[in-house]
């Protein structure tokens, strides 16, 4: 039933709403601040004009708003409305949820809707018992079987009200463990299949974000606010047509209800409102920048040697203190400052008013107490009845109108949430509509790469940092990239992966790389990138994963080791293979009611970093389908043992592999490659053998000399 529902978490909804989408601007903050404001909706005023106000170090801008749009109510009709736009996703969720535990979530269900209704019943009976008291004081004969009916029922009211509490709760845990299991799947899933130009847009970012930023609210959360608003209607409903059939045979009662609404309600109108339309703030202090420079270097980890090895602590102190003279008390991050102007809007004119409207209905009480001293203590006790329950009643009321604005961010929370799987990966891929790579030619298990008059520039850019480049390299010949830093080596050969799309035509065993399919053309390519990572998982993980298929071969993982050359650093750690070097949980502790964490990550030279790097690359050493390989900087924090042996390494593979390396450090292996390509300005300015730039004379030759004398060893 599980996969079922995993499946239905592709399907968009039958009819999709559209509507469009905006993000806050606002300017990097803390850690610790708040959610962010995804998807802000336009108001029907313009929003070319922005009202600017000085927030202390801030310059903060806020939609200008007009008459129209000032008007209480009319922003919060605009926020709900388009929010409930997305009201089909809320029904596929619930759907999915249904599908996933049925009985619990009837249970749940159930549980929740007679929860809302009960307190009017209860209410009711309080009522009654009222009426009851007030016939026997009339009439002087009372009806004590009657009463004691009434107070049982309402006992068993509250008794049944504690017992749906409790299911729902149970029943609610219970679904949302399951929910919470089912959607990280799918997130997991929607996350892996983005390629990394469409990872890097921040348009996709900023719905990553809203769908499921780390420390967000639940799934299941967003799911909860769609029966909060129908628990919420059930309770108002019920609760006023009891209202209304008490308060109709008393206009006193009446009067008193209708101003005890009055007071909470002028509260709500006068509220300051939610500050989360558009807005945009900038720091105009550089003071305050250097002082939160100074905070976050103290507390940052990677700064911790340099200050500690350089006696830098009353430097960084003195600084900061001289930083926060400057910037003066009201130096505080955005969230604060945006805070107290919400606090400063709410001291309004409705806010002084609502204290007087609150004691109206004590003097009408008052004057009905004069009229009758006889039912005095009856209408005492009426008048707490009824303002206890009008309370109760605009609290609800408030509760419920927050509610609907709630379920409108959620909704878009989820719509959010079901398109992270139908986001377009800007890398087109062919699928199988495309021929996948066979073997040709003699070498079968080497590919040929050429480029065509490549130009290139990186997404959301305007600058090219390849212009026609064209080569070609034979299947089998071990290439080395050599140049000066940012010559575009690493573009290349990330141009050759297909992560990024170029313009004009780069071929790959004769075929236009655009017509390979993606999974074929991956399977046939091993890259170790520049910027190679270290996964949170265990090492035997990060080497296993260069080969997924091969994951559990103990031998292969064995080998990949050896060649690699990170035997003894896996031997020297407390779990070997299945010790973490970052390690994604943590244990937590508590001391003095302060929350403490343990670090458990493993301290990591770089060189140790690359040897796993190396290991996972050698993973597919003997796989058959790995038939290009690309190297950029393999050798960059290696010894120059390990880089000579890892150079023997490359010219044993050579000819039955297309091998293409790129690095700084070349002596070892350039003398033995069947061609050179030297970059410089983003071009192709030499290309030949060892002996031929050699003769040549060029930068290659000059470049190679000035490194044999910096690294005189044998290999150079």
């Amino acid at each position: 039933m599980a996969d079922q529902s995993k499946l239905r978490f592709r399907r968009q909804p039958t009819v999709p709403p559209k509507s469009a989408q905006r993000r806050n601007a606002a300017v990097p903050s803390p850690p610790t601040k708040p959610s962010h404001q995804c998807n802000t909706p336009r108001s029907r005023s313009s929003l070319s004009e922005m009202e600017h106000t000085n927030l202390g170090v801030w310059d903060y801008y806020e939609q200008r708003w007009t008459a129209y749009d000032s008007f209480p109510g009319v922003r919060y009709y605009f926020r709900v409305t388009w929010g409930l736009r997305s009201a089909p996703y809320a029904l596929l969720l619930i759907r999915d949820a249904f599908t996933l535990t049925p009985y619990l979530f009837t249970l749940y269900a159930f549980c929740f809707t007679f929860e809302s209704v009960l307190p009017a019943i209860v209410l009711k009976y309080n009522m009654q018992i009222l009426d009851a008291i007030r016939t026997a004081l009339e009439t002087r004969a009372g009806n004590s079987q009657n009463i004691l009916r009434i107070a049982l029922l309402r006992a068993l009211c509250h008794f049944a009200q504690r017992l749906c509490t409790f299911g729902t709760l149970y029943a609610a845990q219970e679904v949302e463990l399951r929910v919470q299991s089912q959607f990280s799947q799918y997130i997991v899933e929607a996350y892996a299949r983005l390629d990394l130009p469409t990872f890097d847009n921040e348009s996709v970012q900023s719905q990553i974000e809203c769908a499921g930023e780390q420390g967000s609210p639940s799934v299941w959360s967003h799911a909860t606010s769609i029966f909060n608003v129908f628990g919420g209607f059930l309770g108002l409903t019920s609760q006023f047509a009891i209202l209304v059939n008490v308060l109709s045979d008393d206009k006193v009662l009446a009067w008193m209800a209708l101003f005890s609404f009055v007071e909470p309600v002028l509260s709500w109108w006068s509220r300051p409102a939610n500050l989360d339309y558009i807005w945009k703030a900038s720091v105009n202090s550089r003071d305050y920048i250097k002082m939160e420079g100074f905070k976050q270097s103290v507390q940052n980890r990677v700064h911790r040697t340099d200050i500690v090895a350089g006696g830098l602590s009353d430097y960084i102190r003195q600084g900061y203190q001289k930083s926060v003279a400057r910037a003066g008390v009201h130096a505080q991050n955005i969230w604060d400052a945006r805070r107290f102007l919400t606090t400063r809007k709410g001291m309004n004119a409705g806010a002084l008013l609502t204290p007087l409207i609150k004691d109206v209905p004590q003097l009408l009480m008052a004057f009905r107490a004069i009229e009758s001293p006889h039912t005095s203590p009856l209408s005492l006790a009426q008048l707490d009845l009824v303002q206890t329950t009008v309370t109760q009643f605009t609290g609800l009321l408030a509760s419920f109108f927050h509610m609907l604005e709630m379920l409108a961010k959620n909704l878009r929370m989820i719509k959010n949430l079901y398109d992270l799987i139908e986001i377009p990966n800007e890398v087109r891929d062919v699928g199988k509509e495309g021929e996948p790579l066979v073997a040709t030619g003699s070498l079968k298990c080497a590919l040929g790469i050429e480029f065509q008059n490549v130009c290139f520039k990186y997404p959301r850019t305007t600058n090219y940092v390849i212009r026609n480049m064209s080569f070609c390299i034979k299947p089998g010949q071990l290439c080395v990239f050599v140049g000066e830093n940012g010559s575009a080596k690493s573009t290349t050969l990330k141009l050759i992966a297909r992560l990024y799309d170029a313009e004009n035509q780069i071929t790959i065993d004769g075929r236009d790389i655009r017509s390979i399919p993606l999974e074929s053309l991956r399977k046939h390519i091993v890259l170790l990138s520049q910027d190679f990572s270290i996964f949170p998982l265990p090492v035997r993980d990060n080497i296993a994963i260069g080969s997924p298929g091969l994951a559990d071969d103990e031998s292969r993982i064995q080998e990949a080791i050896r060649l690699g050359g990170v035997a003894d650093f896996v031997d020297s750690l407390p779990q070997g293979l299945d010790s973490y070097l970052i390690r994604p949980v943590h244990d937590w502790s508590s001391e003095l009611g302060k929350e403490k964490v343990t670090n458990q990550n493993t301290d990591v030279s770089g060189g140790q970093k690359q040897r796993i790097a190396l290991s996972r690359a050698f993973m597919r050493v003997n796989d058959p389908d790995a038939r290009l390989w690309l190297f950029d900087e393999p050798s960059a924090s290696l010894d120059p043992v390990a880089e000579s042996a890892l150079f023997e390494r490359l010219r044993d593979m050579r000819g039955s592999r297309t091998i293409i390396f790129s690095s700084h450090r070349f002596g070892g292996l350039t003398p033995f490659a069947d061609l050179i390509l030297y970059f410089k300005d983003a071009r192709i300015t030499e290309a030949g053998t060892h002996t031929e730039l050699m003769q040549l004379g060029g930068s290659y030759a000059r470049f190679y000399r000035e490194q044999a004398q910096s690294f005189p060893y044998g290999s150079m």
